[in-house]
């Protein structure tokens, strides 16, 4: 409550430290420790309730405003520290996954109908075998093809998992990859040919299988040496592959990337490198 009212941002700081989300509940071990929600719970719902409580201060200017209800929007959207977040659109709603790092829940799915008003559905790795020892989720990637929803999450320091449902507040089903790939994502082509784009600074793509497994050693179709390249999305438009990626580090750039060809070559051009940018997403309305 004291975070909340001084400072607006309540999923990370209840988390760090790790007992002071368990220390201030009297029924501490099942608020955290027994909880596998206690990051995204108290994230989003606990606060959108709190929020329309009194306040002990006459000036808190924290609460959630992003709607002005007059057909504009206030940034942040939603004041939580939803990190490296993906965002798709499905039908008439949009989707929003972000990743809570070494943290529960790993994986946080959030939906809205215009990009402004967001609600939770689902943490999509709850329902997974072994899920007390995935470490939570680095940074995790959502598709969705033909009614299907994808979602590649990447463990760290230990696999890469692809997630898929036909109903994201449902159970998800779960397929291993073969070997861990950093900053993993899926594309799916005009034919509805699958493939996995990963890769720090060399970044590749590898065509999947009908069940979902790289049937070669991939392509490598971009080098950036010592740059911490990652990509962050990839679309076909009017012919042309686009990579959209981020050069981390203490100056983040986006670059985009196209190509006529998949597996490259790709020219490059900066998009900005004024504004510091680490994860984003963009979503045709």
């Amino acid at each position: 409550k004291k975070i909340t009212d001084e400072s607006g941002n309540v999923s990370w700081n209840l988390l760090l430290p790790d007992n002071l989300l368990k220390d201030a509940d009297p029924d501490g071990p099942l608020a955290y420790d027994g909880n596998p929600e206690a990051c995204a719970y108290p994230s989003y719902i606990w606060w959108q309730e709190y929020a329309n409580y009194d306040k002990p201060k006459p000036d808190f200017i924290y609460q959630s405003r992003s709607d002005n209800g007059d057909e504009t929007f206030t940034n942040p959207l939603v004041y939580g520290d939803f990190t490296n977040p993906d965002v798709i659109r499905a039908g008439n709603l949009y989707y929003m996954v972000s990743s809570s790092g070494s943290r529960f829940p790993g994986v946080t799915l959030l939906s809205s109908p215009d990009l402004v008003n967001w609600e939770y559905v689902s943490s999509p790795v709850l329902n997974i075998a072994g899920y007390d020892d995935l470490n939570g989720a680095v940074v995790s990637k959502l598709s969705y093809h033909q009614g299907v929803f994808y979602l590649v999450v990447n463990i760290p320091n230990a696999e890469t998992l692809l997630l898929s449902t036909t109903n994201p507040e449902k159970e998800w089903v779960t397929t291993n990859f073969p070997e861990a790939m950093q900053n993993a994502g899926l594309f799916v082509d005009a034919d509805g040919k699958f493939y996995l784009f990963h890769g720090v600074n060399s970044l590749h793509i590898n065509v999947l299988n009908d069940n979902f497994q790289p049937i070669d050693n991939g392509v490598e179709i971009v080098n950036h040496p010592d740059s911490d390249l990652r990509i962050n999305q990839m679309f076909k438009v009017n012919g042309y592959y686009y990579l959209f990626a981020v050069k981390h580090g203490d100056q983040p750039s986006l670059l985009a990337f196209r190509s006529e060809n998949i597996a490259g070559p790709y020219e490059e051009r900066s998009i900005f490198s004024d504004i510091p940018f680490k994860c984003g997403a963009m979503v045709e309305t």
